[in-house]
């Protein structure tokens, strides 16, 4: 065998991992798009939320905590169903 045939050789299995990859892909594209879905859509305004949980670390913020906490008081949740909590951390401040 001579080293035009390795590379040669060589070339075709490189040209057939190609092909078999790019058949795989629309494979899995087909089925993507017309396939059934596992999880359908669900519209934003009707699905349910989780529970939120919002974490605030402190740190010497005494000037900014109460706008700070009535901003996130004002946030707009997607649900009004959706439970949602603020936790303040206090993480050694020295300040009140």
């Amino acid at each position: 065998m001579t080293p035009r045939d390795v590379v040669a050789l060589a070339l075709w299995v490189v040209v057939a991992i190609l092909v078999i990859y790019t058949i795989r892909h629309y494979i899995f594209t087909l089925n993507r798009v017309f396939g059934r879905h596992r999880q359908p859509y669900v519209d934003i305004g009707v699905a349910d939320w989780p529970v939120v949980a919002v974490f605030v670390p402190c740190h010497n913020e005494e000037q900014v905590i109460e706008r700070k906490l009535r901003n996130l008081a004002r946030c707009a949740w997607p649900s009004s169903a959706v439970p949602h909590r603020v936790v303040v951390v206090d993480d050694g401040s020295t300040d009140r």
